[in-house]
């Protein structure tokens, strides 16, 4: 295979189609001045082989190889080089039938870059295997021997050359794509390994669980076939016993009713003699009440004087009570006094100690002026002897008397002096021992108002924080229980929804697909605001329940055609569905015909969104529904109305004239599961809802109720601090020491106080 003919046509100073024929099997030169494009020709035909190092052609993007970057109305390069393949034991596999082999390449400004191959556009893989073929790589950098590389390939090492032999022999090309298949073959593997671990993990697991559902259903229908098998013996047997004790219980019957008659009989003649009984009874009781009429007042009167005094002293007796509750707080309180008042007793104690010496001296005194007295009025009784004896007694004694008295004030001025001089030196030894202990006294006082100083600003920054350890709790226990409510819902929606997955509508589509355009499934797109009509709206319904609601005909195109759908469907466009509802003089003719309350429109028992609209009067537009059989009958076959009728028991009226019904399924019907499934989910939304919401303010507060608990402890801390504080400050020996000495200023006050009216007394 060799060159037969270059076209060259935009390609670098070819502006115009040039075509360059008769060349040489073997050997060509091209000559010709310089800048007149003798390089361009090579350029053009690495350019066709598929270069990819654009700077071998003095070009540095695909742009620049078109005539003057498409500047003079140029935007494209082709260059087109016609091979003769008249040898056909050196022809390319695959290309023996043809005498001629054509390839081209053609860049476009903008980028675009096409090969083609007889006239058909093919890949580039597909350019450099042709080439390959018949050992041309005009990537191989010997392909090529520009001036000054002779040298270099003479020179070259062995590597080197036999990289060169490999390329001119052509098997490089059979170890490159060698390279390449090893290279697929590792991604194919982890590919391999990937659905492997997928297989393992998740879908044989999925298989052998419901394998395993599968075999526990066949074993469940196996059960129930058997439990009804089983139930018709025993309904049958039941029946034969029933049918034997009917038999002998009519024979009973039959005797008890004997037994009833005779009953009657008696019964008649005890209810004569109640009434003669009665009636005695009457007569008897009025003579014993005139007879008892006297004593029952007389007992009465004395009832209500009991009364009267069972009241007097109930009240005296609560007095008394009282009394002694008062007595026993006051018994308390004395106690308590007393406590107090021994200590004291003890601090007189020492006083009366005192007090008995100075009495002891003073009776000396006393005594031995009563002897001087006695011989004064001695003397003075014989002076005296001439006067009267009544007066001379008389004065005599108030004499001694008003002696007596004046001695005896003295002795108890005496005294006073003396323990108000002893109360007056204990006062001064107490204050010269208090001040010694003024100074730790003074330090106790000062941390006591600190820490009362800190537990009040601790309180006022607790009642500031706002939030409480309380109301955390309550938190803490509205989350456990909305945790426990949302469990119990979620497993109530996924046991329902297990069960109802038969009639879910699942699909999986590759690439971009907005599935809000996919409405859903009818059944679960509408609500039944009256539950008594569930039965009626699914009959009127029926395969259009599951039928799926989409937004255009293109998305159910591409649903039937892209998605892996799980089941045949029937897909309802709203912007292609014809719908028809029933008009509405027709519905009034109906409801005219058997009363507004007994027949409707199967559209109207039915909420939904109203974009949903045409779908709806597709699907329940021509159905009445009536409350019972007759109203059914007088719509359907009326000759204004005509149309069909469902009703809440499910029979269906046609006005062709079939009738549908007959005994329901003992199971809740398809939609109302579908609707406690509905509800079950909003009811779990809901709870979710509340339970994140109590989430959220649980972590808001959660900082300031640890704040809150800290703050609680520093207050608990303080508090303690400042009663610690407190006991000392009061058992400490100046407050000791204070106590004592208010106690002996007090003796001391009152010590004078009687001082100061002893000597007015005495004066007087």
């Amino acid at each position: 295979m060799h060159i037969k003919q270059v076209i060259v046509d935009g390609f670098k100073s070819y502006a115009n189609r040039v075509v360059i024929d008769g060349w040489d099997p073997q050997f060509n030169a091209i000559t010709g001045l310089n800048g007149s494009g003798k390089s361009n020709i090579l350029d053009s035909i690495c350019f066709v082989l598929g270069i990819s190092q654009l700077k071998q052609v003095r070009a540095n993007n695909l742009q620049e190889l078109v005539y003057k970057q498409g500047q003079s109305r140029v935007t494209k390069a082709t260059v087109t080089i016609i091979f003769s393949n008249s040898d056909k034991k050196r022809s390319p596999p695959g290309y023996e039938k043809y005498d001629e082999i054509t390839v081209s390449r053609q860049v476009v400004i903008g980028g675009r870059n096409k090969y083609m191959i007889n006239g058909r556009t093919v890949q580039l893989n597909r350019v450099k295997n042709l080439f390959h073929s018949v050992q041309l790589n005009v990537n191989n950098p010997h392909f090529l021997i520009m001036q000054g590389r002779i040298t270099k390939v003479i020179n070259m090492k062995p590597p080197e050359i036999l990289s060169m032999i490999e390329e001119a022999a052509g098997t490089r090309m059979y170890e490159n794509r060698k390279q390449l298949a090893m290279k697929t073959i590792q991604k194919k593997q982890i590919k391999v390994e990937e659905i492997n671990k997928i297989l393992k993990e998740d879908i044989t697991p999925s298989l052998d669980k419901l394998r395993k559902e599968r075999s526990v259903y066949m074993q469940w229908t196996a059960n129930t076939q058997e439990i009804e098998r089983l139930e018709r013996f025993v309904i049958a047997a039941t029946f034969m016993e029933q049918s034997e004790t009917s038999t002998q219980t009519a024979d009973k019957v039959q005797e008890l009713q004997e037994e009833r008659e005779a009953l009657l009989e008696d019964n008649k003649n005890a209810v004569q003699e109640k009434a003669d009984i009665e009636k005695k009874i009457r007569e008897f009781t009025e003579r014993k009440t005139k007879q008892m009429e006297g004593s029952f007042k007389a007992i009465e009167k004395g009832v209500t004087e009991l009364s009267k005094d069972l009241v007097k002293h109930t009240s005296v007796w609560e007095h008394k009570k009282q009394e002694i509750e008062s007595e026993k707080k006051s018994l308390k309180e004395a106690q308590a006094a007393a406590k107090k008042l021994d200590k004291s007793v003890k601090t007189k104690q020492a006083e009366l100690d005192t007090a008995t010496k100075i009495k002891g001296e003073t009776e000396k005194k006393q005594k031995e002026v009563k002897e001087k007295v006695a011989s004064l009025q001695g003397q003075q009784i014989g002076i005296n002897m001439s006067d009267n004896k009544e007066e001379q007694g008389s004065l005599t004694n108030q004499l001694m008397e008003k002696q007596r008295l004046a001695s005896q004030l003295e002795a108890e001025l005496t005294t006073c002096q003396k323990n108000k001089d002893h109360l007056k030196t204990d006062l001064k030894k107490q204050t010269k021992s208090m001040k010694p202990q003024e100074k730790e006294y003074k330090s106790l006082r000062k941390s006591f108002e600190a820490a009362k100083t800190k537990q009040t600003k601790l309180a006022k920054k607790l009642e500031g924080l706002g939030a409480s350890p309380e109301e955390t709790k309550g938190l803490s226990q509205q989350i456990y229980k909305l945790n426990q409510d949302f469990t119990k819902k979620k497993e109530a929606y996924d046991a329902l929804a297990a069960e109802m997955s038969r009639y879910d509508f699942k699909y999986s589509i590759a690439g971009s697909f907005d599935r809000k355009k996919v409405k859903g499934l009818v059944a679960k797109l509408i609500s039944i605001p009256d539950p008594g009509t569930t039965t009626a709206v699914e009959v009127s319904a029926g395969g259009k329940l599951f039928q799926v609601v989409v937004d255009t005909e293109s998305t159910g195109k591409a649903l039937l055609q892209r998605a892996k759908l799980q089941r045949r469907i029937t897909i309802i466009p709203l912007n292609k569905i014809a719908s028809r509802s029933l008009s509405p003089e027709i519905v009034k003719e109906a409801q005219r015909l058997v009363g507004s309350e007994n027949a409707d429109l199967a559209l109207s028992m039915v909420g939904y969104d109203d974009k949903l609209q045409r779908a709806m009067e597709y699907v329940f537009g021509n159905t009445i529904i009536c409350r019972d059989s007759e109203c059914a009958r007088k719509i359907t076959f009326h000759p204004k109305i005509r149309t069909r009728t469902v009703t809440l028991d499910g029979d269906v009226y046609d006005p062709r004239g079939t009738l549908t019904g007959g005994g329901t399924s003992r199971k809740a019907s398809v939609l109302s599961q579908l609707q406690k499934l509905s509800i079950l989910e909003h009811d779990m939304r809901e709870t979710e809802a509340k339970l994140r919401k109590a989430k959220e303010m649980m972590l808001k507060i959660k900082e300031k109720v640890d704040s809150i608990k800290e703050m609680r402890m520093q207050l608990g801390l303080a508090a303690h601090e400042m009663k610690l504080a407190e006991t000392k400050l009061n058992e400490c020996p100046y407050m000791q020491l204070k106590k004592t000495m208010d106690t002996v200023a007090e003796s001391l006050n009152a010590c004078t106080q009687e001082y100061d009216e002893k000597s007015k007394e005495l004066k007087e």
